[in-house]
């Protein structure tokens, strides 16, 4: 959470998390899961998605929206995001329930995974 504690689901399989989760305090295993963590941050390569590699159905209309989503499926929040922008957290909020109605989905989540699954990311569609 914040290299002071870990928050952990607990999973019963791939597909579902019951509703709990371990907290784990400074510890040996704590250090072990910053460690792990830091690892597989350096390794990760960015999202970075381009307007015309956007399916236009299901909301990207233009570079800004493309970047937006960028900076959202790296876990920056709605204030971190304007700022890049160079925009108001109001700009971004709306542009954000735009997009969720256009591809017809409830929440950022599901966003993510509409994004992911148009190739948005120049990655092939299954």
């Amino acid at each position: 959470v914040d290299r002071e504690l870990a928050f952990l689901p607990v999973l019963s399989d791939r597909e579902r998390a019951f509703a709990a989760a371990l907290i784990v305090r400074p510890s040996a295993l704590l250090t072990g899961l910053i460690a792990l963590f830091d690892t597989v941050w350096s390794t990760a390569t960015p999202i970075v998605l381009e307007a015309g590699a956007a399916d236009p159905a299901v909301g990207v209309v233009d570079d800004m929206d493309a970047r937006l989503l960028s900076f959202l499926l790296a876990g920056q929040t709605d204030e971190a995001a304007a700022s890049h922008l160079g925009v108001s957290l109001r700009t971004v909020q709306r542009r954000v329930r735009d997009l969720m109605d256009r591809a017809g989905v409830r929440t950022r989540v599901q966003l993510g995974w509409h994004a992911a699954r148009a190739g948005w990311d120049g990655a092939e569609k299954d």
